[in-house]
């Protein structure tokens, strides 16, 4: 089964095109990777998203770093993505900046099953 990697990173702060732009094209990059990817930056199109505050799409996002394998961190400022650092950290679910290194991750993983 792939593993479940929550994509983190800036959503609401900085250039939305460019944020939305870096989900799609992380998302992209991990499935062909091998892995499950799950993408709050596409929360950015729904209708009314705007309308909807940030701490209640908090709490919408973190029930989702609770059950993930693994958080991949896109850089950038972002309050959330700290957040959802800081919960995956409490839980014990790695945190990956680079593909390299979520790849060796996975290797051991699969090493160890």
């Amino acid at each position: 089964m792939r593993p479940r990697i929550y994509i983190s990173g800036p959503i609401s702060k900085g250039n939305w095109p460019d944020n939305y732009w870096n989900f799609c094209s992380t998302f992209d990059r991990l499935v062909e990777l091998g892995f499950a990817p799950f993408n709050p930056g596409g929360s950015m199109m729904h209708p009314g998203h705007h309308l909807i505050p940030h701490e209640t799409w908090i709490e919408i996002d973190l029930p989702w770093v609770a059950v993930a394998d693994a958080v991949f961190r896109i850089t950038g400022e972002s309050d959330g993505a700290d957040r959802e650092c800081e919960l995956a950290r409490e839980l014990g679910i790695p945190i990956f900046v680079s593909t390299g290194d979520l790849l060796i991750w996975q290797e051991a993983r699969k090493a160890v099953a």
